[in-house]
């Protein structure tokens, strides 16, 4: 009997059921030939986060078990680590609440002329009120220079580039005070969504996520 650590497979389109079932059968076809050649694999790796989903014969021991006994199996989350799928070409975010929070730290009033961030990349057209936030690319990941929040119930939008470690906000249609709380991800709001901030930082929400930056403050709750 001739061993071999592992095999492994990956499905590409599992939001095909057809096409998935094609690969699937192949994959066990092979696995049944390796064995009819007294070859034996340990370690089966099979189901990304689609097929985790969508496609749970993918990672059902039982449908190995005929072709190759005694193997054990396992799956690669990739997505479904931090919370999502895709799904019809859109990304399902079932397993977090995804939400995201900062304060407001700063207000400043500018006047017409004067400029807010680097490299003059923006020039107050009139007398402004600014509010900063400790949001940048050091402690959140990237996000884009006009990213849209929201505080007292009201969207705003960020202007000029984004440091390491602030942004600036355009305050000047409400009232705004230091310690307010700022939304940047709300999941109860379409604008403020993941995939509506993804789509303005022009990155696949995985992608996004995955770089939101280990120094924030996170709070886990058990999905029920």
């Amino acid at each position: 009997m001739c061993i071999r650590d592992r095999i492994s497979t990956h499905f590409a389109d599992p939001e095909s059921n057809e096409f998935t079932q094609r690969q699937f059968d192949k994959f066990l076809s092979i696995l049944k030939t390796l064995s009819e050649n007294n070859i034996s694999i340990p370690t089966i790796h099979t189901s990304n986060s689609g097929a985790i989903m969508l496609f749970p014969k993918s990672y059902d021991i039982n449908s190995y078990n005929t072709v190759m006994p005694n193997s054990k199996l396992f799956v690669r989350p990739g997505g479904l680590l931090y919370g999502t799928y895709a799904h019809k070409n859109k990304y399902q975010t079932p397993f977090i609440l995804s939400s995201m929070f900062s304060h407001i730290v700063d207000t400043a009033q500018v006047e017409e002329g004067e400029n807010v961030g680097y490299f003059q990349q923006f020039t107050a057209n009139k007398t402004m009120l600014i509010a900063t936030v400790p949001v940048g690319w050091g402690n959140n990941g990237y996000l884009p220079a006009n990213t849209t929040m929201q505080t007292n119930n009201k969207l705003l939008k960020g202007v000029g580039l984004i440091s390491s470690n602030n942004l600036a906000l355009d305050c000047n249609d409400i009232s705004c005070k230091v310690g307010d709380r700022v939304w940047i991800i709300n999941s109860n709001h379409e604008q403020l969504s993941i995939e509506n901030l993804a789509k303005e930082s022009g990155m696949f929400v995985n992608r996004l996520l995955s770089i939101l930056g280990s120094n924030n403050r996170r709070v886990y709750f058990e999905h029920t």
